[in-house]
């Protein structure tokens, strides 16, 4: 074999293992971006019901006079949310990142992988 050959043949080598290095640093790099939106507070608070629907009055009765009773109320109520997120107030972002990490390995560790994919709870 010649040596050129050779030096073609490993520096194939190094571009696939960098390739696959740098294909794990970005998928690890996203899944702890993952987890520090996860980290951030997320709460859902609720306010109030809004109510669409509108009674239905009787207009007569059997003898033909005008009656105000109503038949149904016919409510339909709406909950209504106020989503509240609050950010991370950390002085120094390395740190939340780090922590980040932190979680991530120690799910891969674990076996708990998927938990890391998990989105925020509301």
């Amino acid at each position: 074999m010649s040596s050129s050959a050779h030096r073609s043949r490993l520096t194939m080598g190094a571009i696939i293992v960098m390739s696959l290095l740098l294909l794990v640093g970005a998928c690890f790099l996203a899944m702890v971006y993952h987890q520090v939106q996860a980290n951030r507070t997320k709460s859902m608070e609720f306010e109030d019901f809004i109510s669409y629907g509108t009674p239905i009055p009787a207009g007569t009765d059997a003898l033909g006079n005008r009656v105000s009773v109503v038949l149904t109320e016919s409510r339909v109520d709406k909950p209504v949310f106020a989503n509240v997120t609050l950010a991370s107030h950390m002085k120094y972002w390395w740190r939340e990142w780090s922590l980040a990490a932190e979680q991530v390995l120690q799910d891969l560790r674990s076996g708990n992988w998927h938990r890391s994919q998990a989105t925020p709870a509301p």
